[in-house]
């Protein structure tokens, strides 16, 4: 079943120039390094008590890739490592721990949640399972 459904969350030009500028390769290697100045800053954000912006960055780069996984064919381009998974997946364990230890701000949980919910009616989730986040957001059911 294909899902058409436009995210509403605006992707800023900067998380998009990193498709712009790095095309798909093996593993999508050249992607995932593009991403690893935006994970920089969404941990800076988050050790500096900026939860709202972490959480919010976080979710346009995963509404991003999620976007640009159908458009640019990602999944030609690796067999079991997607590179830019693993900058999500280490993102969510961070949000994560700070969850965990009761200390992310409520703001910061609803953008989680409402970002998450609609990741989840994406097509690059709901037909190839990518990008592949587990966020233990409070309350959440799943």
């Amino acid at each position: 079943m294909k899902c058409d459904n436009k995210p509403t969350i605006q992707i800023p030009d900067f998380i998009e120039e990193i498709f712009r500028t790095n095309l798909p390769d093996e593993d999508c290697d050249a992607i995932a390094s593009g991403m690893e100045g935006i994970g920089v800053n969404i941990r800076e954000l988050l050790d500096a008590g900026c939860h709202e912006q972490a959480a919010a960055l976080f979710m346009q780069l995963a509404i991003a890739l999620a976007e640009h996984f159908i458009t640019e064919e990602h999944w030609c381009y690796f067999d079991d490592c997607y590179s830019p998974n693993d900058i999500l997946g280490a993102l969510a364990r961070d949000f994560n721990e700070i969850m965990g230890q009761g200390y992310l701000s409520e703001p910061a949980i609803r953008i989680l949640s409402t970002g998450m919910q609609t990741l989840e009616t994406m097509e690059a989730v709901l037909e190839y399972g990518y990008p592949r986040i587990t966020l233990q957001i409070p309350g959440d059911k799943g």
